[in-house]
Order: C-alpha cells, then sequence, then structure tokens
C-alpha cells in the first residue's frame, strides 16, 4: 500500500508538471470557473437533489473579526458542540458527531488526522471568502467519514478581478479586553496574482457568571491569543493554465477556565496549524477542465495542567493528493473523475508511538440535464481502500422542476467511516477493537422561488432518514474509551426561508427563518439490558433554530437575529439534560467611501437579552456583551 501510494503522489506531481507545459488558447471564461470555487460546484452540480446552504457575503462581513463556529451558530441551524469555554468547537450536523462532520477548504480535507475533528473555534472567518453547508453525506463526492455532511470554506479565485489591486485594514474591540485586527493585500496582473492576509486576536474573557451556591464572580484563567496568516501566488502562463501555491497557518493560545464543579483551574492548549495547497488546472480542447493538486497539513497540541503535572503533546501530517477530470458528455450530460489519496501520521509523544493509516480511492460522477433543464440526475460512485478495509459508496441524486417556481429533489448516499487514529490508538482509552461505522442516508425535498414585483421569497424543506451501524461512541467516568452501538437511527426536517423586499433605491428589508428537527436514537446495542434504546444520542438537540430581519437604508445596514437551542441530554439513558437557551444579537453597519475607498464601522451586541446558559454542562457562556470594528480599503 504504501508504495502504491508514493506511485500516485509521483504520479499527480508528473501529471502537474506535463500539464502545465502543453499549450492551448480558450476562453479565459472557463478559467475563471475552473479555479479554486470548484470544489463545491462538484457537490452542487453533481448531487443536484441535495441540500446546500450559503452563507451571505453580509454575514461573511458581519462576522469577519469572528470565529467559523460563531458564524454558524448563529446563522445556520446546525448545532455547534462545544467542550467548554476556550475549547474544541466542531459541528453537530443532522445529529452526527464531530468526527463525521466533513471540513473542506478549497477541496482540502481539513480534518484533524489523528482526532478526525475540525475546531471551527480555531478558523477565523476573515481568512475564507466563500462558507458553505453541504446537509446530508456527500460521501461519493467528498470522501468517507462524511457521514451528517460537509463545511465548504473556499478561497476567492486569483484571476477573478484581473488588474487590480487591493489592501484591507481591519480593527476590532470588544468586552473583556478583547482586541484584534486584520490585514489583506493582494494583486492580480495578466499573468500573476498575490494575495496575503494577517490577523491577530487577544482576550481576557473574564466575564461575570453565577456559581452553583448562587454568587456572582469573575471567569479565571480564560484569556486566549490567536494570530496566523495566509498566501496565495498564482501564475498564468496562458489562457487555459493555473499554477498556484497556498499557505495558511494559524496559533492558539487558550487557558481553560474551571468547570462550576472546579474551584480553580491552571489548564492551558496550545495548537499550531499549517495547511498548504499547490495546485494546477487547465482546461481542455473538448470544453473539458483537468486538476491536479498536492497539499500537505501539520497540526501540533499541547495540554498542561501545572498543579498536576500533567504535560500531554502530540503531532499530526496529512498528505493529500488528487487528479481530477471532468468534460462535457454530449449536449445534456457531465462526467467526473477523480483519484483522491491521503496519508495520515499521528505520533503521540507521551507514548513515544507513531501511528499512520492510508486512503487510495478511485471516484467518477455523471450529471444528466433533461427536459430543457427541468429534470437533473446525478450518478456519484466511489472506491476506498484503507489499510486493508475496501468498500464502495454509491449514489444518486434527482431533482425535478415541477413548475417555474418548485423543484422536487431526492437522494440517497452510502456512507461510511473508519476509526480514526485517536480513537484506535490514544492512551489511555484508545479502543483497537472498534469496527468501521456504515450505512445509508435518504434525503428527500422541495426548493420554492417565487418572484413579485420587488419580493422574493424563497424557501427550502429537507426531510432525511438515516441509519449507521456500529456507531461510535465514548462512554466511561475516570477514564473514556470509544465502544461501537449496534445502530444510531437519525431523522429529521430542516426548512429554510427567505423574504426579500425592495422598497426603493434606498430602502430594502429582508427576513430569513432556518429550523431544524432531529431525532437521533439509538435503536439496538450490543450490551444487555442497555438503557439507552430508543434515547436521544447525546449533546444532539432535537430543536434548532434562527430568525433574523435585515433593513438597509442607503449605506446603513441594521441587522437583528434570535437563535434557539433545545435540549441536550449528556448521558446516553437521558437522565441528565441541559436547559434550552435563546440568544439575540444585534449589528449595525455604515459604510460610506472617502475619496472612493471604502470605509465600514460595525457595532454588534451579542446575547442582547444577556441570557443565562450552558452550551456543555458545568460550563458557562458570556452574558451581554460587545464589539465594534472598522474597515478601511485602498482599491486600485
Amino acid at each position: 500500500m504504501g508504495k502504491f501510494y508514493l506511485f500516485l503522489v509521483a504520479a499527480s506531481l508528473g501529471y502537474c508538471s506535463t500539464t502545465a507545459q502543453t499549450k492551448d488558447t480558450l476562453k479565459e471564461v472557463w478559467i475563471r470557473q475552473s479555479a479554486i470555487r470548484h470544489f463545491f460546484t462538484r457537490i452542487k452540480d453533481f448531487n443536484p437533489g441535495g441540500t446546500t446552504y450559503n452563507l451571505d457575503s453580509q454575514a461573511l462581513k458581519r462576522y469577519s473579526g469572528n470565529s467559523l463556529s460563531e458564524l454558524i451558530r448563529d446563522q445556520t441551524p446546525v448545532f455547534i458542540r462545544s467542550y467548554g469555554f476556550n475549547s474544541l468547537e466542531a459541528a453537530n450536523i443532522r445529529g452526527a458527531s464531530a468526527a463525521q462532520t466533513a471540513v473542506l477548504w478549497n477541496g482540502i480535507p481539513i480534518n484533524d488526522a489523528a482526532t478526525g475533528i475540525a475546531d471551527l473555534s480555531n478558523l477565523q472567518t476573515s481568512s475564507v471568502d466563500q462558507v458553505s453547508i453541504v446537509y446530508g453525506s456527500s460521501a461519493a463526492l467528498t470522501g468517507s467519514g462524511n457521514v451528517g455532511g460537509a463545511i465548504v470554506i473556499n478561497n476567492n479565485s486569483p484571476f477573478s478581478s484581473p488588474y487590480s489591486s487591493n489592501l484591507n485594514f481591519s480593527l476590532h474591540a470588544g468586552s473583556y479586553n478583547l482586541l484584534g485586527g486584520t490585514i489583506k493585500f493582494d494583486t492580480t496582473g495578466e499573468y500573476f496574482h498575490l494575495g496575503a492576509s494577517g490577523w491577530v486576536q487577544n482576550a481576557d474573557n473574564n466575564f461575570e457568571y453565577t456559581t452553583l451556591n448562587g454568587t456572582t464572580q469573575k471567569l479565571q484563567n480564560a484569556a486566549s491569543k490567536f494570530f496566523g496568516g495566509s498566501i496565495h501566488l498564482a501564475y498564468k502562463p496562458n489562457a487555459s493554465t493555473t499554477i498556484g501555491i497556498m499557505g495558511w497557518g494559524q496559533f492558539a493560545e487558550r487557558y481553560i477556565p474551571p468547570a462550576l464543579f472546579e474551584q480553580q483551574s491552571d489548564k492551558v492548549q496550545t495548537t499550531g496549524a499549517l495547511r498548504s495547497l499547490f495546485y494546477i488546472n487547465r482546461t481542455l480542447k473538448n470544453k473539458g477542465v483537468a486538476r491536479a493538486k498536492c497539499s500537505f497539513i501539520n497540526n501540533n497540541y499541547n495540554y498542561a495542567e501545572a498543579y498536576s503535572g500533567i504535560n500531554t503533546s502530540n503531532n499530526n501530517q496529512q498528505v493529500f493528493t488528487e487528479l481530477e477530470l471532468e468534460k462535457p458528455i454530449g449536449s445534456h450530460g457531465n462526467l467526473l473523475l477523480f483519484l483522491p489519496t491521503t496519508l495520515s501520521y499521528y505520533h503521540d509523544y507521551g507514548e513515544n508511538k507513531l501511528y499512520s493509516q492510508s486512503k487510495v480511492a478511485i471516484g467518477g460522477a455523471y450529471k444528466l440535464s433533461a427536459l430543457k433543464n427541468r429534470f437533473m440526475l446525478g450518478l456519484q460512485m466511489r472506491f476506498e481502500q484503507t489499510d486493508g478495509f475496501s468498500y464502495g459508496l454509491p449514489g444518486t441524486s434527482i431533482a425535478y422542476k415541477l413548475t417555474r417556481w418548485m423543484t422536487l429533489k431526492s437522494g440517497i448516499q452510502k456512507t461510511y467511516r473508519l476509526p480514526t487514529l485517536f480513537e484506535l490508538y490514544t492512551f489511555p482509552g484508545g479502543n483497537t477493537l472498534l469496527k468501521p461505522e456504515s450505512g445509508w442516508n435518504y434525503d428527500l425535498g422541495a426548493h420554492v422561488i417565487i418572484k413579485y414585483g420587488r419580493a422574493t421569497f424563497e424557501t427550502e424543506i429537507a426531510g432525511f432518514n438515516r441509519r449507521i451501524n456500529n456507531w461510535i461512541l465514548w462512554l466511561g467516568g475516570a477514564i473514556w474509551t470509544p465502544h461501537n452501538l449496534a445502530e444510531v437511527w437519525s431523522r429529521g426536517v430542516e426548512t429554510f426561508n427567505k423574504y426579500n423586499f425592495k422598497i426603493n433605491e434606498r430602502w430594502t428589508f429582508n427576513f430569513y427563518l432556518n429550523t431544524s428537527y432531529v431525532l437521533a436514537t439509538t435503536e439496538n446495542s450490543y450490551m444487555s439490558n442497555d438503557g439507552t434504546i430508543g434515547k436521544q444520542i447525546p449533546y444532539s438537540p432535537r430543536y434548532n433554530g434562527q430568525a433574523g430581519i435585515g433593513i438597509n437604508y442607503k449605506q446603513l445596514n441594521f441587522n437583528y437575529s434570535q437563535g434557539y437551542t433545545g435540549y441536550r441530554f449528556v448521558t446516553a439513558d437521558e437522565s441528565i439534560f441541559i436547559a434550552p437557551y435563546s440568544t439575540g444579537n444585534l449589528s449595525v453597519m455604515f459604510q460610506k467611501d472617502i475619496r472612493r475607498h471604502p470605509v465600514t464601522l460595525q457595532g454588534s451586541i451579542y446575547n442582547i437579552w444577556n441570557s443565562d446558559y450552558q452550551l456543555v454542562s458545568g460550563r458557562p457562556m458570556p452574558g451581554r456583551n460587545f464589539r465594534c470594528s472598522v474597515n478601511f480599503e485602498l482599491l486600485h
């Protein structure tokens, strides 16, 4: 397997070299379509019956100084599970676990190679240009492990705005001594593109909370420090070829405060990540597109407790390569072939042991458009081999435009997830006897868009049904260990509703309402007399939703959102639960051009009603807090 993997890596780089030397002249529009934004297009085009939610540019601008976890928690019906304030935060889509949610950066999986989890609190919104939520499994297109859904984040295409330069400064400050800033620069010529950014943020996070005995005190040992940067170099030797290299690095130092049941805490966690991507995109004479990419990701983790003397460190790396060919078939079809490979390493410094895992896959998808594009069919297939396990991931997806305003959707997808290196080998607690998770995901929905005069109403409803065998769940007391549950049944309904009304050239009004109802219950168990049968999976809320209104008057934007998260059970037998909570956020933004240079002022109030709530048991969250920012752009 190792030799075969190295052969594929060499073949990828060799393919990149040969395509870069070939000369063609085609329309430049293909370059703009086939650059690094292409991965979301892969999912959207070849999975027409799926449900996706794109966060708009206004939301990204309002949350530019926040983490991706805060953006997604406040703007989508996705439950963000926190492991405590200043700790890891991961997405729970459709009742799936954190390791069952894929996070993709420009088509590269960036879930931790050891744990399989992507910490969204460590990813800054200002580092990306597009954020999309893919609901349901798209494992054939994105890879095994994608059981509940995917979060797709992209950066802008390097040559989408030729002959331009832009310099952007942003400063933000807020409650609890929050202070941060961002700087971005990019310039694009006829053949070259250079983009770079850097950001930093510090906060004391010493908010007040109520203790178990009813007294009020400030949170201790809760400071945090984040900084990072990115770079993007691209070269276009001719109209049909783009070659690029990207880098994205970040560092976080977070002090973990005491829980409600702890007197004090001296815990500190430091993490570092370096991600790199080399890619080549080329349009072909037959209007097809060939792509090749190779990435390397390195993650470092350290956790220390001075009082107890605990100090653990680990490091993991991932090498990912992919060859891809997309071409039209006739006048109504499109074919996609891809060959991804992944090699992961996990180094446990405490045990001084190195573990590895390799994946080799071959996949294909076909999209058919018929009846004047009223009928869309997507067929997907992926074969993967991982350390001796071979499995297929078939899927199909259909969309039918019943009327000019209504589209019906449906889809079926096989899912599969192997235990992560951390679940297998971490000491203490790893379980080498774990079985892979597997099952099927079914989707059915409808999408409606009605336009009347200056008003637009859009709604989408999606129902899903998923059964997973050998679901992996961590159980225990002093030492937690992952175990296989025999079967978990997840089903539910999501709705996405938007209303926009343009009163005149000055006034615009918009409203949105997103809801999620998810039942994720244990149906069968390997353990006798198991009290979890028919009970909800821990930390998976049944109800979740957000509503918001926005009003634009000239350059002034007003936005208010209110979110609700229902009961979350702490234990598998539902004996302990966390109460529901609802929080509101208010944001006011003003934009003005000063000598043709856009300046944006923004003020935000989070948890405006000062709700007392917890995301995870025993970990208080901030009350009402404030943040303001100023952004200045130099355009050329």
